[in-house]
This record gives C-alpha cells, sequence and structure tokens, in this order.
C-alpha cells in the first residue's frame, strides 16, 4: 500500500513529466524549415506573432478608435490630467506601427 500524499500528488505528476520527455524528444527529431518544431514555434511566435499583435493593436488605437474617444479612454472621461496626450497620440498613430515594423522585418531577415 503506498502513502496517500504520494499517490494523491507525486505519482501523476511522476506520469505528466516521463509524458513530456517523450513527446519533447520525439517531436525534435523532425524539422520544418531546418528548426526543431520546438524552435519553429518559438520562431513563429516571438518573430512573428507578437510583432503583429503589436502592430494589430497600435493601429486600432491610433487610426480606429480616434483622437477624442483616445482622450476619453487616457483621461477617465476628463477625471484624470494627462498633459502629453496629444504627443502620446502622435507616438501610437504614426512612430510606433513603424518601429513595430522595423522589428517585424528584421526578426523576419535574421
Amino acid at each position: 500500500m503506498c502513502n496517500q500524499t504520494f499517490c494523491t500528488f507525486a505519482a501523476p505528476n511522476c506520469g505528466i513529466l516521463f509524458d513530456y520527455y517523450l513527446v519533447y524528444f520525439s517531436i525534435t527529431i523532425y524539422t520544418i524549415a531546418g528548426l526543431s518544431f520546438n524552435d519553429f514555434l518559438d520562431f513563429i511566435t516571438a518573430n512573428i506573432m507578437l510583432p503583429l499583435g503589436g502592430l494589430l493593436i497600435v493601429l486600432f488605437l491610433g487610426w480606429r478608435l480616434g483622437k477624442t474617444e483616445f482622450f476619453a479612454e487616457v483621461t477617465n472621461e476628463g477625471a484624470l490630467k494627462a498633459p502629453l496626450k496629444s504627443a502620446v497620440f502622435f507616438i501610437i498613430r504614426y512612430l510606433a506601427p513603424l518601429a513595430i515594423l522595423v522589428i517585424f522585418i528584421s526578426g523576419l531577415v535574421n
């Protein structure tokens, strides 16, 4: 008979770790575009999905939301003071998309 604590917590975790070990090392033998499966997922996530998500957020804030709605959100409908809101809006609308595009392209080139 086994200890109640071991049977409840440790035994299932050992099985999960063993399964992870088998899956991780069996997947690494396959390559996609010269990268292992995990490296390929890392490349897609870090170099494509994150910059693309940031670009979409900035484009939505700068162009779709609009200046009046942006100012209302930043100042909490006028309850807070935001002296640099025009500068922040300019950065979000024009500079941030360019910077994110540079990061996106440099991630794809390297």
